[in-house]
């Protein structure tokens, strides 16, 4: 199976993140509008979980990953320090493998064609000109295949070295940029778990608050049982008052009817004194006509007569009191009517009262029962917020962590660059620029 590039196994690793980014905002989106992570603390923990989660996989694909990009990495820096101390052979591929063997070969022609033109030399210093040039133009042959070889291997190796460089650099800015993304997280980390420590405080506020309600409540549902007992005394009291009402209404009106029945009476006495007092006259006048037979009998018929007239002042002043004592009972008549409407206005506004002592009562008994709920609640948000606060610092640490190996991943990437650069200049002055002379000394 063919090994992946570099750019391939970053490609991946990218498309990776960027699909479990979208994979963690839909399930935390999910989540919410399902109602599945609950409300309040519940979205925090839900989240929480879901970023630990998700930096967990992060950190576990770069970590496989990283090792794939930096294994061949290392494999080729054995390779160059292999290079560099003389073997050439060590985990080179096949096609170099034969490139140095043919190196090798055409150095030994070499030599040995040195050796026969040094004996060339040696014959023509003593005067023996029988030589033979042809090893000359096959040395210089010789030469420009072994110029031609170091060509072809100093161009593979900057093509290696090119590559490792950008390697090197897209290494370097993937781990600074996980560095950096670790750093983020972990300041988001930071700032959730002084997060938590508000909600905490906000929770111990909201059960102080709760508190305070309570008592509130159970001192109104106190003055409540107090209004309710005033009251139902207060309903006692007027109910009584309005049967001593109904009593005095019902004497009143037979005192209305004694009244009439006395008046009768007067008037009949009345018309008697009034038919005594014209009897009496009628006598007199009679005693008169009589003369002296008939005065003793005047004188009776005058004291009938100031008797009968006595009777008929007293009668008159008598219906007089009769006459106001039947206007003082038809006042307190009427009286009593409007006390008996007021009792009733009174009895009405005293059942609305009761009635509303009822709904308050409804009311606070509700109350009590939202302040025990945000008691329980708070108490809850706050062990919850504890447990949040301790996941988050202890995330912190993990992320803190993560991004000091990201950091030290990105110094020895640099470490390689720059040992890349500096090889890459002895390479050039080395072989480059020898190689070159050599070919235009030959040539020339």
């Amino acid at each position: 199976m063919k090994k992946k590039s570099f750019k391939q196994h970053m490609t991946i690793l990218l498309g990776m993140n960027v699909i479990g980014f979208f994979v963690l905002a839909v399930v935390y989106w999910v989540g919410i509008y399902t109602e599945f992570a609950g409300t309040g603390v519940g979205k925090v923990i839900w989240f929480l979980f879901l970023i630990l989660l998700y930096t967990g996989l992060q950190h576990i694909l770069f970590r496989n990953y990283l090792k794939k990009i930096v294994n061949p990495l290392r494999d080729f820096y054995q390779i160059l320090q292999s290079v560099r101390e003389g073997d050439y052979s060590d985990s080179f591929p096949e096609s170099d493998i034969k490139e140095i063997n043919g190196l090798g070969e055409l150095v030994n022609e070499m030599i040995h064609y040195f050796d026969h033109f040094i004996k060339n030399m040696k014959k023509m210093a003593r005067g023996d000109l029988n030589i033979q040039f042809t090893e000359n133009g096959l040395l210089t042959q010789s030469f420009q295949q072994l110029v031609g070889i170091y060509r072809n291997l100093l161009d593979g190796i900057h093509i290696s070295i090119r590559q490792m460089n950008e390697v090197a650099e897209d290494t370097s800015s993937a781990t600074q940029e996980l560095s950096s993304g670790i750093n983020e997280q972990a300041i988001s980390s930071d700032e959730m778990a002084a997060s938590t420590g508000e909600i905490s405080e906000t929770a111990e506020n909201i059960a102080e608050i709760a508190g305070k309600l309570k008592n509130s409540s159970d001192s109104v549902y106190n003055l409540i049982e107090d209004g309710h007992s005033l009251l139902e005394s207060h309903q006692k009291e007027m109910a009584l008052t309005r049967e001593i009402t109904i009593r005095n209404q019902k004497t009143v009106a037979r005192l209305v009817e004694d009244i009439q029945k006395i008046e009768g009476i007067f008037l009949h006495i009345s018309d008697i004194a009034t038919e005594t007092k014209m009897l009496s006259l009628n006598a007199s006048i009679e005693a008169m006509k009589a003369g002296d037979e008939g005065k003793g009998f005047s004188a009776v018929a005058i004291e009938v007569r100031k008797l009968a007239e006595n009777i008929l002042h007293f009668t008159n002043e008598v219906h007089s009191v009769v006459m106001q004592t039947n206007n003082s009972v038809n006042e307190v008549k009427t009286t009593s009517g409007q006390v008996e409407n007021v009792i009733d206005n009174i009895s009405k506004q005293s059942a609305k009262i009761d009635k509303e002592f009822g709904k308050i009562d409804e009311e606070t008994n509700e109350i009590v029962k939202i302040s025990q709920f945000l008691s329980e609640a708070s108490a809850q948000q706050k062990v919850a917020t504890m447990q949040m606060s301790k996941t988050m610092q202890e995330a912190s640490v993990v992320l803190k962590e993560s991004a000091k190996s990201a950091a030290n991943i990105a110094i020895s990437v640099k470490k390689l660059k720059d040992y890349i650069d500096r090889y890459t200049m002895e390479v050039e002055a080395n072989f480059s620029d020898k190689g070159s002379m050599t070919y235009e000394t030959i040539k020339n």
